[in-house]
């Protein structure tokens, strides 16, 4: 052991680590981060949103969307292995989340989704999708609908890092180039904290901390877990949508954090689904847009159209 530290709470540091460590820290946790990167690892640049007083100022705050509807369509779509809980509370508190990540970091709003913006609000800016819509455009008419919720960030990455800087101000503690190792258990088997080792480094670090966040993303990154859990994505050759690494170009997202989880006695889920993600920007000229998003056809090589222009991102 290089050293020995009491902690409340660890977390990994990412899109969910973050407002868990700001969360936790602004509780009265004693809060130590562990990243494995030299920096922020902060994927994304949207969410889908419902509810709340952010989403009201587009006329989308609470109850704007029926609750049973949205929640069941989302359990149908998963075939029904989806949490229902889960879902629901998504539905309920998501709107207020939205709001609370927002706090610490001056964003300007846009009043439409293309609306021009300041130069002022150029660095950090939010934005709604789909508003305003067509009054003649019914989307719960759709075979799949793409509800009205999402909004997008100019900048994901600057809101994480302003997030970041309120839970260090509320006393949590960060370093990086340290990842989580092994969970350490008590005699009853109870998580007790966590062993941590810097890059570079032969020692460990032993944080005893009374609980232990796992934001340690996905395992993509991980040939082995992928054959076992998503065996069609190897099959099929599907390349990694990833871009968090540490200091030496290792992918980030190997499924340390399912594996500590295992080894402490954790279930591992059944139904593991693979993202078939083809949204993002450059398919429309100006950048925005992708398949099934811009008015016009979709051609192959042959000249032959190949898909259903009207399908939604999902």
């Amino acid at each position: 052991m290089a050293e020995s530290i009491d902690a409340d709470v660890v977390v990994g540091l990412g899109c969910a680590g973050v407002p868990a460590a700001r969360a936790a820290a602004e509780a009265g946790a004693k809060v130590v981060c562990l990243e494995t990167s030299s920096k922020l690892n902060s994927a994304a640049s949207d969410m889908a949103i419902f509810g709340g007083q952010t989403q009201a100022q587009w006329g989308r705050g609470d109850g704007f969307l029926d609750k049973k509807m949205v929640v069941n369509m989302h359990m149908e779509e998963c075939s029904h292995h989806a949490n229902y809980g889960i879902i629901s509370r998504y539905y309920d508190e998501s709107g207020a989340a939205l709001d609370w990540f927002l706090e610490p970091s001056d964003v300007y709003i846009a009043e439409e989704s293309y609306a021009e913006i300041p130069e002022e609000g150029q660095k950090n800016y939010l934005y709604p999708y789909m508003y305003p819509m067509p009054e003649t455009y019914d989307y719960t008419q759709e075979d799949l609908p793409c509800y009205p919720t999402s909004v997008g960030f100019s900048s994901l990455a600057t809101v994480m890092a302003d997030n970041l800087q309120a839970a260090v101000d509320a006393g949590a503690e960060v370093r990086y180039k340290t990842k989580g190792v092994e969970l350490i258990q008590d005699e009853s088997g109870a998580i007790a904290g966590i062993y941590a080792q810097e890059t570079g480094s032969e020692k460990y670090i032993r944080i005893n901390a009374k609980s232990v966040v796992l934001a340690t993303g996905d395992y993509l990154g991980n040939e082995d877990m992928m054959k076992f859990y998503a065996p069609e994505r190897i099959e099929n050759g599907i390349q990694i949508l990833s871009i968090d690494t540490d200091d030496e170009g290792n992918y980030t997202n190997v499924g340390e954090g399912h594996k500590m989880g295992a080894w402490a006695g954790a279930a591992v889920e059944q139904w593991h689904a693979p993202m078939i993600h083809h949204m993002g920007g450059g398919a429309g000229a100006d950048g925005r847009g992708v398949i099934g998003n811009n008015g016009y056809l979709w051609l192959n090589l042959r000249g032959e159209r190949f898909m259903n222009e009207d399908l939604s991102g999902q």
